[in-house]
């Protein structure tokens, strides 16, 4: 997930810039982006540090395993903020990036809210959920400062379906990876909310509530997506490629809410239809940049690969 987290300030950068933009500043916000990996993940370890415990995909976690104690963890993630405000300033117009500072904090503040009370606590986790998307939204409006005074339509767009990506892949895709260990930890996700529970070991139910909302979620990306497409006035085989990964985006998602059993949902992926949605929005992006359209192109067609291979042969 970091190399993902370290582009989000960068792509928001590129909805407007001509070509890659300046070199020095990509660099900049591939920091931003790293450090606020760091911070959000390093926070989500330290606050559900009693549920991982449960999980024995977690057991090499540093905090988990006893490597670090809690206390060097906190300062690894304080540490992040200063980094992300220093790199923004480095350079540039600074009257400009007062607006970006305004987008970077509340994406912090945001990011705070998921990882404070996405399992447990009294705020309504779809609260939460809403809190992470959001989180994402501005930090990629924060890169789009790095470069102009006005954020335009067409960044709006793109940065608020990459929030609904997230908010889709996070409360469906990694709930349910999670079911067993957060009902084991007492926690309380999103889809524990909602009604998703154990039938003894592996058997999982998966409540009509949440099909209807991912679908509903999907379609709502589809419609921010072509919104986007619209903005952007795209003509020709660049339009219509991203559009088959949302497509497969649906089959992947209609796969996943139709398992009956825990080990069969990991089996199948459950994060791969996010990353159909994000290649589809990536590739809308890169029109201009045709090296870096042809390698995201190139990643999408082996997730097709990965689909049917988790579809027919698992």
């Amino acid at each position: 997930m970091l190399p993902l987290t370290m582009f989000v300030p960068v792509l928001g950068y590129w909805c407007g810039v001509e070509g890659l933009g300046d070199g020095k500043t990509i660099a900049l916000l591939l920091c931003i982006g790293a450090a606020a990996h760091i911070f959000g993940f390093g926070l989500n370890d330290i606050v559900d540090k009693d549920i991982d415990k449960h999980a024995s995909y977690r057991s090499d976690s540093p905090l988990v395993s006893g490597k670090y104690k809690i206390q060097g963890a906190w300062v690894v993630v304080l540490l992040q903020l200063p980094i992300m405000f220093i790199c923004y300033h480095v350079g540039g117009d600074h009257a400009r990036k007062f607006y970006g500072d305004v987008f970077l904090l509340l994406s912090i503040l945001l990011s705070v809210v998921y990882n404070s009370f996405s399992k447990k606590g009294f705020v309504k986790k779809w609260i939460a959920e809403i809190s992470l998307a959001l989180s994402i939204t501005f930090l990629c409006l924060a890169g789009s400062y790095m470069y102009k005074y006005e954020v335009s339509v067409p960044t709006v767009l793109f940065a608020g379906s990459f929030g609904l990506v997230l908010l889709s892949v996070n409360s469906l895709g990694s709930g349910l990876k999670d079911l067993k260990t957060d009902l084991e930890a007492g926690g309380k996700s999103f889809v524990i909310e909602n009604g998703a529970r154990m039938i003894g070991e592996d058997q999982i139910f998966i409540p009509r509530r949440l099909k209807i909302f991912g679908f509903a979620l999907q379609c709502l990306l589809v419609v921010n997506f072509a919104a986007y497409h619209q903005s952007l006035q795209l003509v020709g085989l660049i339009s219509l490629v991203p559009l088959l990964f949302l497509v497969f985006g649906f089959f992947h998602l209609n796969l996943l809410l139709s398992q009956k059993t825990l080990s069969m949902l990991h089996k199948k992926g459950p994060l791969l239809y996010g990353y159909f949605n994000l290649i589809a929005l990536i590739l809308l992006e890169l029109p201009v940049l045709p090296i870096a359209s042809i390698i995201f192109l190139l990643i999408g067609l082996q997730l097709i690969f990965l689909y049917f291979r988790y579809k027919y042969f698992t």
